[in-house]
């Protein structure tokens, strides 16, 4: 039906113009057909074949995917179930262990129960028995302890008894010495009248029977005793008096060379014998002391040579100085004394016999300046041969300064001067000493030491060149002064020892300072240096 609407719609559709055409049209729309028919039915069958083909492919997919799923399957399902039958297993495995382990933990707690209550039960039985043995231990503890007592009371009442005794004892011993000591103290207080009482010759008698010796059972007594002679044999006029002064040298020359007396406990009696030697003149004593090197109070004896001042003792001190083996403070000592010596010396000095006391003698009629800053005409006393010097001290006159032991003593002074390789100690002793043996005539040696050592040994030369009072000294305080790299307070005590100097050159000196010194501070000082000479004229 179809093919034949078909038809006659295609015949509808075709309008020919004639019949031959429509003929030929027809037969060929039959053939068209016709194998359009063929065609569809080899496409089917093509078709078919195809499906055939394609459904044994298929099948054979199926098939073959059938049997892997069901191999996958059973491979999975025996993988689960060997899974679950492991993890079964091991569920079980672990509860048979957690049974276990509490089983375990069972049996450990009904263990610890046993062994805690065996453990209290032989606690229990121990503590019994320390019971029993603290009982029986203490009740032998109480009747030791009250044996004990009793054998304690006993013995302290025997110490107390037997201390009893030695106090006893001891008091009668304390009781015999203090009655012992009181005789002594009598003995002694006697002793001490009949020399107080005793005559200078007798008390020398004593001194001479003497120990004097720490160990001796009288030391005390004896010390005591010889102090006492000792401040008697101070007073030269007494000596005088009584003429005793060949028994008192005697004693004395012995006792210096007592090695007893180096103890200090004998200290004030060494110092009482060296009074004694200085008040009796005893020089030849102390210049023996002085040069024994084994001497005790050497360098004491020495400084009261200088006390002294006898000048027959310069010698003895000048071969101290020279002796370079000797220590440094000895030998300073020695130089000190020989100044002090000669500063007790009447001398022939600017053509008349004057007395060297440091500036005393040569110091202008109103003394020392009150507008001077620094305290010039000092007279250079050594303060501690002062405090030493004899009650009965007297001045040597008619003595030259050109006597040969003056000359002397001046080489060595200045030599130790002069020589850097002295301690700088001697040095400035040496120039302490210089100003009393020779002053002008060594002026040239001090400017020496002012331009080429004036850190050490500025301020001295300064006061030296300022207590010579000459015309030298003004010119080399003049050439200190304009110095280079010179410390302003040693300049400024310069200008003051310029103004010191009674000459008029000093003043035209300070003003040639004040005008062509390169310092400020040095211009002002000369100016106020000369103002205050200004002052001192008005």
């Amino acid at each position: 039906m179809e093919e034949q609407q078909k038809n006659s719609s295609e015949d509808k559709t075709i309008d020919p113009t004639d019949r031959e055409e429509l003929l030929s049209w027809r037969i060929e729309h039959k053939v068209y057909k016709k194998l359009r028919t063929n065609i569809i039915l080899l496409a089917t069958l093509i078709s078919c074949l195809a499906g055939l083909g394609i459904f044994g492919y298929l099948k054979l997919i199926e098939d073959r995917l059938s049997n892997s799923i069901r191999s996958s399957v059973e491979a999975t399902a025996e993988k689960e179930i060997t899974k679950v039958s492991k993890s079964a297993s091991k569920e079980i495995d672990e509860e048979l262990k957690e049974i276990s382990e509490k089983l375990r933990d069972l049996e450990e707690k009904l263990d610890y129960i046993e062994e805690k209550a065996n453990k209290t039960t032989l606690e229990a039985r121990m503590r019994l028995e320390n019971t029993t043995d603290n009982i029986n231990q203490k009740a032998r503890s109480l009747i030791d302890d009250m044996e004990r007592i009793q054998r304690e009371t006993v013995s302290n009442l025997n110490e107390e008894l037997e201390k009893f005794r030695k106090e006893q004892k001891e008091s009668e011993r304390r009781s015999k010495r203090i009655l012992a000591n009181v005789n002594k103290e009598l003995q002694n207080l006697t002793l001490l009248t009949k020399v107080i009482r005793a005559s200078l010759k007798k008390k020398i008698g004593i001194l001479r029977n003497l120990s004097l010796n720490k160990a001796a059972p009288d030391a005390e007594i004896e010390k005591y005793i010889a102090i006492l002679i000792f401040k008697e044999l101070e007073d030269a006029e007494l000596v005088k008096r009584q003429k005793v002064k060949n028994e008192a040298t005697q004693i004395i020359s012995k006792l210096v060379i007592k090695e007893s007396l180096r103890d200090d406990f004998f200290t004030e009696v060494r110092f009482r014998i060296i009074r004694v030697v200085g008040e009796l003149g005893l020089v030849n004593t102390a210049c023996q002391q002085a040069s024994d090197y084994n001497s005790w109070e050497r360098g004491t004896f020495i400084l009261m040579i200088g006390a002294m001042g006898d000048p027959r003792a310069i010698p003895t001190l000048i071969e101290i100085i020279k002796d370079t083996q000797d220590s440094v403070e000895v030998r300073e000592k020695g130089i000190r004394a020989l100044a002090a010596v000669a500063s007790c010396c009447l001398v022939d000095l600017h053509g008349a016999w004057t007395r060297i006391i440091g500036m005393k003698y040569y110091a202008p009629a109103g003394g020392i300046k009150a507008f001077s800053p620094y305290p010039f005409y000092k007279g250079w006393e050594d303060r501690e041969i002062e405090e030493m010097r004899p009650r009965s001290f007297s001045f040597y006159e008619n003595i030259s300064i050109k006597e040969d032991k003056f000359v002397q003593a001046n080489e060595v002074v200045r030599r130790v001067l002069s020589s850097e390789h002295e301690a700088k100690l001697l040095r400035k002793a040496a120039l302490r000493a210089l100003f009393t043996l020779s002053r002008y005539e060594d002026i040239g040696l001090v400017k020496k030491v002012l331009i080429n050592e004036w850190k050490d040994f500025g301020e001295d030369a300064i006061d030296f060149l300022a207590d010579t009072h000459h015309e030298k000294s003004i010119d080399v305080l003049t050439e200190f002064i304009f110095m280079g790299e010179v410390d302003h307070s040693l300049r400024r005590k310069a200008i003051w020892a310029l103004e010191n100097i009674r000459y008029k050159k000093a003043l035209i000196a300070l003003k040639d300072i004040s005008k062509r010194a390169k310092d400020n501070k040095v211009r002002e000082t000369a100016l106020e240096a000369i103002e205050s000479r200004e002052k001192e004229k008005k």
